[in-house]
């Protein structure tokens, strides 16, 4: 399984607001302490205040924070959400791929159901502030260097 550039990316913010929880971040702040994309990186974070996860602040000393909410999900949780739960493979003739034709005897797609499972099991024993080694409040990270 590999996750998207955005799913990523959503992490790398998360875990950033986390650090420097409760102070606000602005995207041009995480995106040069990551170095990547700001235009992208708005993506993410317009995608993560739909999904309530952060608060965009408007205004002078605007930006961004985690909402209260979060702290309290896993990481399991909050991929679901960012990733969907969708199976690994469409093996029933779903939207994209064809009705595969072994289907009535493959099992693939089971173990593959059972390590999904399993691999979100382990994610949802860790919270937000386990990706971590920083524990809030900490001063605004400094980037890399």
């Amino acid at each position: 399984m590999q996750l998207t550039l955005h799913t990523d990316y959503s992490f790398r913010v998360l875990i950033y607001l986390y650090v420097n929880y409760p102070q606000a971040a602005t995207a041009t702040q995480i995106s040069e302490y990551y170095g990547v994309s700001r235009n992208h990186l708005v993506k993410v974070v317009n995608n993560l205040g739909h999904l309530g996860l952060i608060e965009t602040l408007r205004g002078k000393g605007g930006g961004m924070r985690l909402q209260d909410s979060a702290l309290q999900m896993t990481a399991g949780e909050i991929l679901r959400l960012l990733e969907g739960d969708k199976p690994l493979v469409d093996c029933g003739g779903g939207s994209k791929a064809p009705c595969c034709s072994v289907l009535p005897v493959c099992r693939f797609n089971t173990i593959l159901d059972k390590a999904q499972r399993a691999f979100y099991a382990e994610l949802d024993n860790y919270k937000l502030g386990d990706l971590t080694t920083l524990q809030p409040p900490t001063a605004v990270l400094e980037a890399p260097g």
